[in-house]
């Protein structure tokens, strides 16, 4: 009978991988590509492809970093929300036409010592609202977060 348990948990475990399903996310942190580089990202989707839900990036010691996301939205005035651990920061947004794929690309430009980035940065998950749409991210890697912060200032 446990050979029939096991041999259940396995094609359970394989499923998603045969139906297709989506690879896992996680966050990634890109460095500089030399020593001499000006910026740095910190990406959350798919390692090693091009799908991302959200990045951010900053330029070296420059003490601000942009989180982008896309959406379908339609309106030019978008305010974010951005929350972890109990802290909480409103941004304008700034929406741009996507040229990749359908909707938009949205930027929110905010400071690297802002509360939510320290709680971030700390371990807390990020949260980004635009409108009623909210964008849930895990904890960032310690090891990563510590690096683009490290270089952001």
């Amino acid at each position: 009978m446990r050979w029939l348990l096991a041999l259940a948990t396995l094609c359970a475990a394989a499923l998603p991988a045969i139906a297709g399903a989506d690879p896992p996310m996680s966050w990634v942190y890109i460095a500089p590509l030399t020593p001499e580089s000006q910026s740095a990202r910190l990406g959350y989707g798919v390692p090693a492809t091009e799908d991302g839900l959200v990045s951010m990036d900053c330029r070296r010691a420059s003490g601000r970093l942009t989180i982008t996301t896309w959406a379908d939205l339609a309106s030019k005035g978008v305010v974010a929300t951005l929350t972890a651990g109990g802290a909480r920061s409103r941004r304008t947004a700034k929406v741009e036409p996507n040229d990749i794929a359908e909707g938009v690309e949205i930027s929110i430009s905010t400071s690297s010592r802002d509360p939510v980035m320290a709680a971030f940065r700390q371990g807390a998950p990020l949260s980004v609202r635009l409108g009623k749409a909210v964008t849930r991210l895990p904890k960032v890697d310690p090891a990563a977060a510590e690096n683009f912060f490290r270089f952001c200032g």
